[in-house]
């Protein structure tokens, strides 16, 4: 009876994990093989731009990634505080040769901005640098919103970067998910939202409660992926596989010691499940797929439920 209930909850467990990774992998080869053909037929691709809200984002590495993005309507605005960054933002303004320019003040959101700098070179005409005070993450989004260009507001934080062509693919999501305006996209297979500017200055700016203030009917949910967490770290990773792995030695070790069946089962979902990791990790990122991604994507397919499906 034991071993059967056990067959009965592992078989469970995979079919879940698997539709999970089936979702995430579809995601991708959809968006794949239809980009040529819906940038062809929707004729308003080119009019939606979206300004990326950065806070807490400081390496160079990490803004190289951000403004490695195609989409002509694209800006990336980061936000740093020159009291407590100043050498932080040296090195940004020096290394993309950037200058003070005006700075139009505006009622819209209660925000606080020193200077703004804009960079002397063409290839970094993206680029936006924010001097404001930082208190929190809001305040340095709603920083960022005051001087954004284009209607719509993806906002990130440190340790998140975006998957490749994520603005171009969020564009086409925008434009094919409803005919009327919205005001969010919400990813189901990765973390992020993107939020009409409009909405953004309804609700008074963003705060730990502005999930809340958006009618549920206003949000559009996609399986575009958009945002790719970096905190995957040495550290964490090797904490989180040691974790793993000595979780996984011991039930199968158990067990054993019960039903050399039920181990042997245990130890083939393991396997099946970490298999599916891999097969997300190189849909996802087939040329630099590494194991500290193939554990990111372990992460996200086992997660089965997570804390809140939207969130800022």
């Amino acid at each position: 009876m034991i071993f059967y209930s056990a067959i009965a909850l592992l078989l469970a467990l995979s079919c879940v994990a698997l539709c999970r990774a089936w979702r995430r992998v579809r995601a991708f080869k959809d968006f794949a093989l239809l980009e040529d053909d819906r940038r062809g037929c929707c004729h308003s691709l080119g009019f939606i731009g979206c300004s990326v809200v950065c806070s807490d984002i400081t390496e160079i590495k990490q803004i190289e990634k951000l403004l490695q993005q195609e989409y002509e309507r694209y800006e990336v605005i980061i936000v740093l505080d020159s009291l407590l960054q100043s050498n932080t933002l040296h090195e940004i303004i020096t290394r993309y040769r950037m200058v003070s320019v005006n700075c139009a003040p505006t009622l819209e959101l209660p925000a606080t901005i020193r200077h703004l700098y804009r960079s002397r070179q063409r290839s970094y005409r993206r680029l936006i640098v924010v001097d404001a005070p930082r208190r929190s993450k809001w305040d340095d989004w709603n920083a960022g919103v005051v001087v954004a260009s284009y209607d719509y507001i993806l906002p990130i934080s440190s340790n998140m970067t975006l998957y490749d062509q994520a603005i171009e693919h969020l564009a086409v999501a925008l434009c094919t998910a409803s005919p009327y305006p919205i005001d969010a996209l919400h990813s189901s297979t990765s973390t992020g939202i993107v939020i009409a500017r409009r909405a953004v200055v309804a609700c008074g700016g963003f705060s730990p409660n502005f999930a809340r203030q958006i009618a549920r009917k206003a949000v559009v949910t996609s399986r575009t992926p958009i945002i790719y967490h970096t905190r995957h770290t040495e550290k964490i990773f090797s904490s989180h596989t040691a974790i793993i792995t000595i979780l996984v030695t011991f039930i199968i070790v158990t067990s054993a010691i019960q039903d050399l069946r039920i181990a042997i089962s245990i130890a083939l979902t393991a396997v099946m499940i970490f298999m599916a990791a891999r097969w997300v990790a190189l849909a996802t990122r087939p040329e630099k797929c590494s194991i500290r991604d193939i554990l990111y994507q372990l992460r996200e397919i086992v997660n089965i439920f997570p804390f809140r499906k939207f969130q800022v």
